[in-house]
Formats: C-alpha cells, structure tokens, sequence
C-alpha cells in the first residue's frame, strides 16, 4: 500500500505492507522519492498484464516500479496533461489517465478529463471531459460537476456473464460536513459510477444516478 508522507520529517511517498489486503499494514519504507518533475501528491497505480507495476502522479510522470512495488526501476515517460488527482487504468490494450480540475479538499467536485494512449510511453491524446455539466460553468456553484467527488481510482470488475466493467470511484470531499453535527473527514461520502465505452473505446459521459448497481461474479 502506497500513502503520501506528510510528517514535518518525511517527504515522498511510504510503502506500508501486509500478508492480507484488510491488514494490519506495516509501513516498510519511508522518503521513497520519484524520478521525473511532477510534484508529490496525487498519484495512482497500475498493475499491468505481465504483472509489472506503474506510478503515475499529478505532474505526470509514469515510473515503472521495482519488483517488490516498494520503489522506483525507472522513469517511463513525463508530459502534461493538466489537471490533477490521475487514476490509472488499461481496457482492451489501451491506457487510460482520467484527470480532473483542481479540488484540494474542493466543495463540488472536479471534472474528468479522458487521456487515451496505446503506450505507457505515449503519445497520449486528450479525449476530452466527461465529468461536466453540460450547463454553463459558474465558478460560485458547487454544481458544475456531475459527480461533486474528486476521482480516487478505476478498478476492474468481472460480472457473471464473463464481461468486465470499470468502476469509478470518487472522494466528495467536505460532503461529511452536513452533518449534525459536522462529520470528520472519514465522513465523507464516495460516489460510484460504472464507465461507459464506445465503439472507438472512448469513455462515455458521465450521468448522474443515485445508486451503482452491478453484479460480481
């Protein structure tokens, strides 16, 4: 499990781990630093089809871990996407990066912003958002987006009937704050939503719902 240091002593990420994925976790390494020029923050990983691992972080840098996941092997490539808070994933041999605007802890939510590639290495074409409103866009509104939630990550699912579909999954931040009295923030709600695809692999857009129904199998 990867977590952003954040004690006045630390910098760069911290790797914890755990025989069982529910834990307990134990934090291995600390001060784990990244090749490349984005910034520590927001980041996600992949697992790739032959089992490596990949780093992406808002910036955007792709860094290739090493075989224990616990660090860098190597910078794959760096470019700019704009946006923040990337998630990670691959569907039918393409390379998927949704970004969103900026929401540091944001009322509202951000947009999502489809970057496509058939290689880690790129090039990488900007699809476009599909995380928006089509209304006109007011800067004083905790409306303009579908979702109100950051994204946190897109993971795989296989359904009885021998598909897999893709869940994404976003942080509505400060969400636990209409509470009475006011959450914490482990209050607050996360918003699920199955992607959609078209024909071209391109991601459909996002439509509000107040639920995200699907089966495992």
């Amino acid at each position: 499990m990867w977590f952003e240091d954040r004690g006045s002593d630390l910098h760069g990420y911290a790797v914890a781990t755990s025989p069982n994925p529910g834990g307990p976790f134990n934090t291995t390494h600390y001060n784990v630093d990244m090749p490349g020029r984005g910034k520590i923050g927001d980041f996600n990983l992949l697992v790739d089809d032959d089992g490596s691992a990949y780093h992406v972080r808002t910036g955007f840098d792709i860094v290739k871990l090493n075989a224990n996941f616990t660090g860098p092997d190597v910078l794959m490539s760096s470019f700019s996407l704009g946006g923040e808070g990337p998630v990670f994933f691959k569907r039918n041999g393409t390379y998927y990066i949704l970004s969103g605007s900026g929401c540091c802890a944001c009322i509202g939510g951000s947009s999502i912003i489809v970057n496509m590639a058939d290689s880690l290495t790129g090039p990488w074409t900007q699809q476009g958002d599909v995380g928006s409103n089509p209304t006109k866009f007011d800067p004083h509104s905790p409306n303009n987006y579908v979702t109100k939630a950051q994204a946190s990550t897109v993971f795989p699912v296989s359904t009885s009937s021998g598909d897999t579909i893709f869940v994404w999954l976003g942080n509505q931040w400060n969400s636990g704050l209409e509470l009475k009295p006011p959450g914490p923030r482990n209050h607050d709600l996360l918003y699920w939503t199955v992607l959609g695809f078209n024909a071209n692999g391109t991601v459909k857009q996002v439509v509000y719902s107040p639920s995200a129904k699907f089966d495992m199998a």
